[in-house]
C-alpha cells in the first residue's frame, strides 16, 4: 500500500494523507492497539517457563512498542 502511495501520489498528497491520519486520531489509535495487544502478548507469555526464547519474544514485544515511524 506504501509503495502505491509514494508512486502515485505527490509530495503534497503524501503530506495531505498524513496530516489526515494525525488529524482524524489515527496514530493516538494505532499506539494504543499496538499497547493492547502487547499486554495481551506479554499475558500469555507469563503462562510459558522462562527460557532464552521467552526473553526474546519478551524483547520483541517491547521493542516493537517503543519504535516510532
Amino acid at each position: 500500500f506504501i509503495i502505491k502511495i509514494r508512486r502515485y501520489a505527490s509530495r503534497g498528497d503524501i503530506k495531505t494523507i498524513k496530516n489526515m491520519i494525525i488529524e482524524s486520531g489515527g496514530i493516538e489509535y494505532a499506539n494504543n492497539k499496538i499497547q493492547e495487544l502487547s499486554e495481551k502478548a506479554k499475558k500469555k507469555l507469563e503462562k510459558i517457563p522462562d527460557s532464552l526464547y521467552k526473553d526474546a519474544l519478551i524483547k520483541t514485544v517491547d521493542f516493537n512498542i517503543q519504535r516510532t515511524y
